[in-house]
């Protein structure tokens, strides 16, 4: 396919592959089977992490990656916490600057101030 002269932009890019990640989940008959191989490269990969020289017996190494694979978990869900109380605490402050008829706009690299 010759590349157009007019490209498409970053969130045209996105749309077009939601669009074929949806069309191509919508025709999968056993989402389970198809993501099976992605599950099971990532829990080796785990695995490999705890144990890297295979000494551990297999249960300790299960038992291991499975406590990092919460550790990892709890560790994204501490992060989007984080991130939602200081956007709250930014949204909250931008509103108190409307309240007193301050208007800031954001400067060129998205910083309020």
């Amino acid at each position: 396919m010759p590349r157009s002269t007019n490209p498409l932009t970053p969130a045209q890019r996105s749309e077009r592959a939601k669009v074929a990640a949806n069309t191509r989940w919508a025709h999968e008959p056993d989402r389970l089977a198809a993501t099976k191989p992605g599950r099971d490269a990532a829990f080796q990969k785990l695995l490999d992490e705890v144990d890297p020289q295979g000494v551990l017996s297999e249960a300790e190494r299960v038992k291991r990656a499975k406590n990092l694979a919460e550790a990892q978990l709890a560790s994204a869900r501490l992060r989007a916490s984080r991130l939602r109380q200081q956007q709250a605490s930014e949204r909250a402050a931008a509103n108190q600057d409307l309240v007193r008829g301050i208007f800031v706009p954001p400067d060129s690299a998205g910083l309020a101030r």
